[in-house]
């Protein structure tokens, strides 16, 4: 159930939750852009758009570049480093801020780095489910060319399947340049923590 229909007990779902005591900023991902949270405290961050992709996009050919699937720890700090848009630094012995090291063994989700002639070009995450694959948390120095690319990798890792993810602003337009078509939009609201 989603949608208008499911407003009511979504929000107050989200109610109770926003009663309990928390000390973390809570995000909600509106996914029809149907909820008003408003009167509970929480601003809209952004507003975004669904797009998706059914069929493999042309002139992309998994030969046509060089991926790797990120499998080790070091592997994973590397690409977040490089998604972050910081040094990489693959050497680092820390956790990685954003994403843990259990989502390498998860065989649903993916990190791919696209490498380029001088260094990783780009990537993004490929997460199956619900008889689709998400795409998300794309970077690269060509979005719409890391779009391709990633479609291209995720026919091959999760065929067939329809290819999903959300965007705004000049990725939202890559995405479309990429073949990506827009089928509904989104909202992404936030709360800020509670001060104890």
């Amino acid at each position: 159930m989603g949608g208008v229909e499911a407003a009511p007990a979504q929000t107050e779902a989200i109610a109770a939750l926003v009663g309990s005591t928390r000390q973390r900023e809570l995000s909600v991902k509106d996914s029809f852009r149907s909820l008003d949270l408003s009167s509970l405290g929480f601003e809209p961050l952004f507003d975004a758009e669904w797009v998706a992709l059914s069929a493999l996009p042309r002139g992309v050919h998994p030969s046509d570049y060089r991926w790797t699937r990120v499998t080790s720890k070091a592997g994973l700090i590397a690409w977040e480093q490089s998604w972050a848009g910081e040094e990489v630094n693959a050497a680092a012995i820390s956790e990685p801020r954003v994403f843990k090291s259990r989502l390498l063994v998860d065989p649903d989700v993916v990190f791919v780095s696209i490498q380029g002639d001088d260094g990783t070009a780009g990537g993004g995450i490929l997460n199956r489910g619900a008889e689709v694959v998400g795409l998300s948390n794309l970077f690269g120095r060509t979005i719409d060319m890391v779009y391709r690319r990633l479609a291209a990798i995720a026919g091959e890792i999760f065929p067939p399947s329809a290819l999903v993810g959300y965007e705004r602003g000049h990725e939202l337009e890559a995405a479309h340049q990429a073949g990506f078509k827009s089928v509904g939009p989104l909202t992404i609201w936030t709360l800020r923590a509670k001060v104890p």
